[in-house]
């Protein structure tokens, strides 16, 4: 990563929400989750966000924040 290595598991797509992180996976009935918080651009509170996980060749794709 330090060389330009890597890529984000999930960022932020719109100026709604700010800063996601703090992800953790749950794995429930055969489908993959990634729950973490992100703030909200309006008010700054954080707020819990659960998405879908689809795997890609070994690697994880996240749907995108609104």
């Amino acid at each position: 990563m330090m060389e330009g290595g890597g890529t984000p598991v999930i960022s932020s797509t719109t100026g709604q929400w700010r800063g996601p992180g703090h992800e953790a996976v749950l794995h429930d009935h055969n489908q993959d989750y990634l729950v973490f918080h992100a703030y909200s651009a309006a008010n700054g509170h954080s707020f819990l966000q659960i998405s879908t996980i689809q795997w890609d060749q070994g690697w994880p794709r996240v749907g995108a924040l609104p």
